[in-house]
C-alpha cells in the first residue's frame, strides 16, 4: 500500500516538474476588438491586447505594441480577435519614432464601366493602374488598394456610366 502511494505521488511530481507548473501564456500580442476591412485606419478602440503563448515563428511577425499600430492602414481583411500580424499591417514605412505616423495617399477617379471590370470591384481589391498616352502604355501604380467604389447599385445616376475608384 505504502509503495503504490510512493509511485503516486513521484508520478504526479514527475508530471508537474515536465509540465513546468502550467503558468499559461506570458506573452501579450495585438488583437483586433472588432471586424477590419482593408483599408481601414486604425485607432486605438480597434486594437486589445491578449495573453497568449504563440509558436516562435508566429510571435516573430505578431505586433505587441497597440500605440504603434494607431494611424496604420490595415492591407488585408482582419477578423475580431485575430492577431495582427506585420504582413497585414504593413509598417514599413513606420515614422523614426516607431509610430505608423504615415498614411496612404489616397486618389479618386472615374472611368468608363467597361474598363473597370463592369463595376465589380470592391473595397480590399488590388489593382493595377495604367495610362495609354499615343499608343503607348505605361504602369503609373502596381498593386493599389481599393478603398471604395461607386459600386454596381450604390448610385442609380451612375449605373450605366462611370465607376468612380478611390485607391490608395
Amino acid at each position: 500500500m505504502i509503495g503504490a502511494l510512493l509511485v503516486t505521488a513521484a508520478a504526479v511530481l514527475a508530471f508537474v516538474a515536465s509540465s513546468g507548473g502550467n503558468d499559461g501564456p506570458r506573452e501579450r500580442f495585438v488583437v483586433a476588438t472588432r471586424d477590419l476591412a482593408p483599408g481601414d485606419l486604425l485607432t486605438a478602440q480597434d486594437l486589445a491586447l491578449a495573453v497568449v503563448d504563440l509558436p516562435p515563428a508566429m510571435a516573430a511577425s505578431a505586433q505587441r505594441n497597440p500605440v504603434r499600430l494607431e494611424g496604420a492602414v490595415l492591407r488585408g481583411p482582419v477578423a475580431a480577435g485575430s492577431l495582427l500580424t506585420a504582413a497585414v499591417v504593413g509598417l514599413d514605412d513606420a515614422g523614426p519614432d516607431g509610430t505608423a505616423a504615415w498614411r496612404y495617399r489616397e486618389l479618386s477617379f472615374a472611368l468608363p464601366r467597361s474598363r473597370a471590370l463592369s463595376g465589380n470591384l470592391d473595397r480590399g481589391d488590388r489593382i493595377d493602374v495604367l495610362a495609354t498616352i499615343n499608343e503607348h502604355t505605361e504602369v503609373l501604380v502596381q498593386r493599389a488598394l481599393v478603398l471604395g467604389t461607386s459600386n454596381r447599385s450604390d448610385n442609380a445616376l451612375l449605373a450605366s456610366e462611370d465607376v468612380v475608384l478611390t485607391v490608395a
